[in-house]
This record gives C-alpha cells, structure tokens and sequence, in this order.
C-alpha cells in the first residue's frame, strides 16, 4: 500500500516478512571466490552506457 501526501508517494507500507526478504537481499555479500567464471567475464566486459557516464567536464 502506497500512502500519498499532496497527491505523492510518501510511505510505502508492506509485511514484515517482505521487509525482511527486503533487508536481506540488500545485505548480500559476495566473495570473488564465490563467483563463477562466467560471473567475472561478466563483470569484466561490462561497460557504463554513455549516457551514464560521468565526464571530466561534469566535474565542478
């Protein structure tokens, strides 16, 4: 259930064990050593889109 104030989002209110899965997932630590190869290729070829991408002429 999503709760508005002035006709926006201002509280979002869900079941604890939804919260919990939540905080879980959210608390998920890796180790390199518990990816597989394929993971760290992955992760090796990944490349930031160019519209996300932070420029040095964004810098103050």
């Amino acid at each position: 259930m999503i709760v508005t104030k002035y006709g926006r989002p201002s509280v979002v209110i869900l079941s604890a064990g939804e919260y919990e899965r939540l905080k879980r997932l959210d608390r998920q630590v890796l180790a390199v050593t518990d990816l597989s190869d394929d993971d760290i290729a992955g992760i090796e070829a990944a490349r930031i889109p160019d519209a996300h991408r932070y420029h040095s002429d964004d810098l103050p």
